[in-house]
């Protein structure tokens, strides 16, 4: 897989697709900063080349009171990432277990 923030360059990395309500990782490699910062566009593609899913980060909103949440993913050393719930707020996510596959959008057969 490839992720490309803003308009940097590809970059590989491995992808854990995980919906657990929080915003995700980001490897060091792309962002090198403290934390990514709002109105970031944020890519992610299959080894062909083609979007699997992106978003936008919008910076810090209320959930369920006056405590503010950023919607950035956390930036960590290496090259894996994690999906973070956006992927499954944003898209249609379809996991396959039995063939091991996960597809974006809707399913076309």
């Amino acid at each position: 897989m490839f992720e490309q923030i803003g308009t940097g360059a590809k970059q590989e990395v491995t992808n854990i697709i995980d919906s657990g309500g929080v915003f995700g990782t980001i490897s060091s490699n792309l962002e090198t900063g403290s934390s990514v910062p709002a109105g970031t566009e944020i890519t992610v593609y299959n080894t062909a080349g083609q979007e699997l899913y992106s978003y936008s980060t919008i910076g810090n909103f209320d959930v369920d009171g006056p405590k503010l949440v950023s919607d950035a993913p956390t930036i960590v050393s290496g090259t894996s990432i994690d999906s973070g719930v956006l992927p499954f707020l944003n898209h249609a996510v379809y996991i396959d277990y039995a063939g091991d596959k996960t597809y974006f959008g809707p399913l076309t057969t």
